[in-house]
């Protein structure tokens, strides 16, 4: 087989995989939500893990320390597999936390206050929450502590803030790309649906059930991506399913925030890190596209994961 049809033959087999896309979490990864009370950890289905389809060739089945009997024949599909689902996002200005003067009576808590305008510049994120198949294809292997095994479209879980920078350098050096995780402003920007600047209190509706996994209705556990309806930007799971984490330091507060999208990060950097959006085990007020969480760099849990962002593409 000459290298144009092996090509051929990697862009069909990933194909495949590109209708949905999945995200990690990890355990004690201390979800503080202001005024918030977040449920305990329920019991999972633990399956056996599957073996991921077979997309990558012989050059990339060496870096990932994969068989190259489980994989195809071109070194292309990494490529392919990660930058077909990409949402480009263009930029503006928005307002970022919740403004007591437009939300019910009530519904805004300290920790995302005070809402205040910011300037988002063009950038691309992933459609849906990185999944276990996709670890799996960077990594080699599921996190240590994975919590849904054999679900492959399910959001990845048990990684933390710090499992998540490796996997980036990884992917970085296979793609040549530099994927990041998005900002703070960024992840809740485009949850709210960029310039289309949607007032839903969850990402794509007021009604949580039509948008998002969370404790009423998944059972305690996370579900395969893009099972619900999207937000007006095409984003699947930005509330519920997996709380994501973002590139910021937490704050208490936006006192002194940033008015640019970038990252609000200290010198020497926090103690905590930010994640969003509310998860499968999340009461709804923890889905608002407003609400804030934190957890410890190096925190597991089984319902915090991941979204990638990319400044160009």
């Amino acid at each position: 087989m000459n290298e144009s049809s092996n090509r051929r033959s990697t862009a069909a087999s990933a194909a495949q995989l590109l209708s949905f896309m999945p995200y990690a979490f990890t355990l004690f990864c201390r979800c503080g939500l202001y005024a918030i009370a977040i449920l305990p950890i329920a019991l999972a289905v633990a399956l056996n893990a599957q073996t991921a389809d077979a997309v990558r060739g012989r050059k990339t089945a060496a870096a990932l320390k994969l068989k190259p009997s489980v994989c195809a024949a071109a070194d292309t599909s990494h490529r392919f597999l990660w930058e077909a689902d990409l949402v480009f996002v263009a930029g503006d200005t928005f307002t970022l936390g919740c403004d007591e003067s437009k939300a019910p009576q009530g519904e805004c808590y300290p920790g995302e206050q005070p809402s205040h305008r910011v300037s988002v510049n063009d950038f691309w994120i992933s459609r849906y929450e990185v999944t276990q198949v996709q670890w799996r294809s960077v990594m080699g292997k599921d996190p240590s502590g994975l919590k849904h095994k054999g679900c492959d479209q399910c959001p990845v879980d048990w990684v933390s803030w710090n499992d998540i920078q490796l996997f980036l350098q990884e992917l970085n050096a296979l793609t040549e790309k530099n994927y990041r995780l998005p900002t703070e402003a960024e992840w809740e920007y485009a949850a709210r649906g960029g310039r289309f600047h949607s007032p839903y209190r969850y990402s794509g509706s007021n009604h949580l059930d039509e948008v998002g996994w969370y404790v009423d209705n998944s059972g305690n556990r996370t579900h395969p991506v893009g099972l619900k309806k999207p937000n007006p930007l095409g984003l699947y799971d930005m509330s519920g399913n997996v709380s994501e984490w973002c590139a910021d330091d937490w704050h208490g507060n936006y006192n002194r925030a940033p008015t640019a999208s970038s990252a609000w990060i200290d010198e020497p950097r926090g103690d905590f890190r930010i994640h969003r959006g509310g998860s499968a085990l999340f009461i709804s007020q923890g889905a608002r596209v407003v609400c804030r969480a934190y957890g410890l760099p190096d925190g597991h849990a089984y319902d915090c994961g991941f979204r990638l962002a990319l400044s160009q593409y």
